[in-house]
């Protein structure tokens, strides 16, 4: 408990699956508050996310800040070490989940957002356990509660940096209002010639799964088929990581229950070649994970699944908006809205700190050259040895 920037707010710390159990009702409730409700603010995501994906869950922190008894902010963080040009780094790092690339404090609408960061430093640097040289905030949208903290934070002892990374494209649905219409005429023939590719294979079916049996039957149907290409091969699919599989079961659990997950299958003379498997929450519903057989990728089947679900649920009022929960180039042809995503740093005035912030700074701003011209070069001089170079240098990892 601290009494500082707000004598009125009280910190405490919870840790790992004990700690996340102990504020599930603290959780729900506050997030019954907050303004812009998505999936990456969900109780039940952090705990899919730390019971199944986490291998040092007591490393994991949660920030939980009340006022007058009522949580007012909950600022999730992981507490790891980094390499950093050799030197071992502390560093608190906000956690992300597999295919959902988004993250964000979850913070109430009527509080004043950057006073919780403040109070959160101060408690840091009060206890050694929890020393720490940098925090990273990655895949942050600009209007996100965390960089709403940010913008607002100001502390001549911490250095922050921030720099676009990507961007996320979704889609609006209106009622009464055909998509596909008001693309453009190139786009409309494009997703006509797909469609029709896949018609031409002859007996053709796609169905959607949203409750169990049937639920559980196409889940076994995307592993297939995701697994019977490259990824596969890689031990990279969902099939082959047993961590992985239990995530997404807690997804499909869990989301169920409300009727908020849903997988949707493409099969062909009855043999499935493609499935996607998708949450909804409240009006959005999120494309996690496409996978498809690619013998069949000809027809492109992961377009043609999107489309599907744009054609679902564009006449229904239940869902405006479908997140691609990707900026993928494919999905232009759907000419979507996209939203900016950032890495944001906070930087403490540790040596190590500031080690870090000039190797991050540095990183940042000479990407293009480091992809196009550094990188080809170490890879052409240290072969096989250059994993390890990366690793050394701490370029794995920021």
């Amino acid at each position: 408990m601290i009494n500082s920037v707000d004598r009125q707010i009280e910190l405490k710390i919870y840790k790992g699956q004990s700690g996340l159990d102990k504020i599930e009702d603290v959780w729900e409730k506050l997030y019954g508050s907050i303004e812009n409700k998505r999936l990456w603010h969900l109780y039940k995501l952090y705990e899919c996310y730390v019971s199944t994906m986490e291998d040092n869950p007591e490393e994991m922190y949660f920030f939980v800040f009340f006022k007058n008894l009522e949580a007012e902010a909950i600022i999730p963080l992981k507490r790891t070490i980094r390499k950093t040009l050799g030197f071992k780094t502390s560093v608190f790092v906000m956690p992300g989940y597999p295919d959902i690339p988004y993250r964000d404090f979850i913070i109430t609408k009527s509080a004043h957002s950057e006073m919780f960061l403040q109070i959160l430093l101060l408690e840091l640097n009060k206890h050694s356990e929890l020393s720490w040289d940098y925090i990273c905030l990655p895949n942050v949208f600009e209007d996100s509660n965390a960089v709403i903290s940010l913008k607002s934070f100001f502390s001549k002892n911490i250095s922050v940096f921030g720099k676009k990374v990507d961007h996320c494209n979704y889609i609006k649905l209106k009622a009464g209002e055909n998509i596909i219409e008001k693309l453009s005429r190139k786009n409309r023939e494009e997703l006509k010639r797909k469609r029709r590719r896949l018609s031409d294979l002859g007996e053709v079916t796609i169905s959607t799964a949203a409750s169990f049996p049937e639920l559980n039957e196409a889940y076994l149907q995307l592993l297939d088929v995701e697994s019977s290409g490259w990824k596969g091969d890689a031990g990279t699919s969902i099939k082959m990581n047993n961590k992985l599989d239990s995530f997404y079961r807690c997804l499909m659990n869990s989301f169920s229950e409300s009727d908020d997950c849903e997988i949707h299958v493409i099969k062909y003379e009855g043999k499935s070649i493609a499935a996607q498997f998708v949450i909804k929450v409240r009006d959005v519903c999120y494309t996690l994970k496409i996978g498809y057989d690619e013998n069949f990728r000809k027809v492109s089947p992961g377009i043609l699944l999107k489309d599907y679900i744009i054609q679902l649920y564009q006449n229904r009022q239940v869902i405006n908006y479908i997140n691609f929960c990707s900026g993928e180039s494919h999905n232009e042809i759907w000419r979507p809205l996209h939203k900016d995503l950032y890495d944001f740093f906070l930087f403490n005035k540790t040596m190590n700190g500031k080690a870090a912030q000039m190797l991050i700074r540095t990183k940042y701003y000479m990407r293009p050259l480091y992809r196009n011209r550094i990188k080809p070069l170490l890879k052409s001089v240290f072969g096989r040895k250059y994993r390890d170079l990366r690793k050394l240098l701490g370029l794995s990892r920021i």
